[in-house]
């Protein structure tokens, strides 16, 4: 059986199995005491059963509202670290952010430029995979990392190139 409790009919349960009357748990979360025990009436509904025995002067969990509790409040967290950690992605917060690198970037260029990205963003965790040129056009195209440095390579569909600088390339000869 599925239930269609929302979200702040969980809230409402927590709150009121905090709370020693409907009265306080309703100044808690800024309801009418109505709207409280209507919203709970529909949520023991949903659910087959009640969650509070209920008398004049207090209310109580009932069994099942004792082993439901703990779960309602994993619920709330889970629900609200999901948007935390959503929020936090698109803010750069946390998360994971792989690199393939030619080995010549990963051991010149590549460390100054991750200090500075981890004095911006600590919490992301980074991956880098220091590999010939051919394989790092190989990972960013079958999704192994979503960043590679490389040399320009002929074979461009399905990736954009963004040039960093120009490099100069000398031969070096003996004098004779």
């Amino acid at each position: 059986m599925t239930s269609n409790v929302s979200f702040k009919q969980l809230n409402i349960f927590v709150c009121i199995a905090n709370s020693h009357t409907f009265a306080e748990a309703a100044e808690k979360i800024c309801l009418s005491q109505p709207a409280l025990s209507s919203a709970l009436k529909k949520m023991e509904s949903q659910v087959g059963g009640e969650l509070f025995s209920r008398t004049t002067r207090k209310v109580e969990l009932t069994p099942e509202g004792k082993l439901f509790l703990p779960i309602a409040k994993r619920l709330i967290y889970d629900w609200q670290q999901a948007f935390s950690d959503l929020h936090n992605l698109f803010s750069l917060g946390q998360g994971n952010l792989s690199i393939a690198a030619m080995p010549s970037f990963a051991a010149g260029l590549l460390p100054s430029i991750l200090h500075k990205f981890t004095g911006l963003y600590p919490n992301i965790k980074l991956a880098v995979n220091d590999v010939v040129m051919e394989r790092v056009i190989q990972n960013v195209k079958e999704g192994r990392v979503e960043v590679g440095f490389s040399f320009e390579t002929e074979k461009m569909e399905g990736l954009e190139f963004q040039p960093l600088f120009e490099d100069c390339f000398m031969v070096v000869l003996p004098r004779s």
